[in-house]
């Protein structure tokens, strides 16, 4: 995990308007979310978490922290009775856990399909179309209390 100083967040947003951001850090792990909350953040009290940055329209250069979550991975952690159960990162694409379930014949989300953004967000946004919604197959998420570094859980 680097802090970097004076980053373009062009590559970062969708509408791909070429602001800077005064720090900017990608966190791959969960011990690096860690790392950061107990020890760096204090040195940067204003901060912005972003995921893949579809939902947000920068007019200006962001006077902070950008911490853009990039932490990849999804993972069956149940199969029962027609029911899968994955465990995804919140810095996975959106579309590409689509098209993984797809893939593997897991059914449910493949109306979401194209929907930018995150995994991680997609729960704040309950995303939805054509029909479905995220919150008929959201079973819980885990976060990280940024003041305190507990894991907490969210149904």
């Amino acid at each position: 995990m680097q802090i970097r100083e004076d980053i373009s967040l062009k590559p970062y947003n969708s509408f791909g308007i070429d602001v800077r951001a005064d720090f900017y850090v990608e966190l791959t792990s969960e011990d690096e979310i860690l790392t950061l909350i107990h020890g760096q953040l204090k040195d940067h009290p204003d901060f912005l978490i972003m995921g893949g940055g579809s939902n947000m329209l920068f007019v200006k250069d962001y006077q902070g922290l950008v911490i853009r979550m990039a932490n990849k991975g999804i993972r069956v952690i149940g199969d029962k009775d027609k029911h899968v159960t994955l465990q995804v990162s919140a810095g996975e694409v959106w579309d590409e856990l689509v098209n993984y379930c797809v893939r593997n014949n897991f059914g449910g989300l493949e109306n979401l399909s194209m929907i930018p953004g995150s995994a991680g967000a997609a729960p704040i946004q309950n995303i939805g179309a054509y029909g479905a919604e995220l919150k008929d197959h959201f079973k819980a998420l885990e976060a990280v209390d940024l003041s305190s570094g507990e894991k907490r859980k969210f149904s």
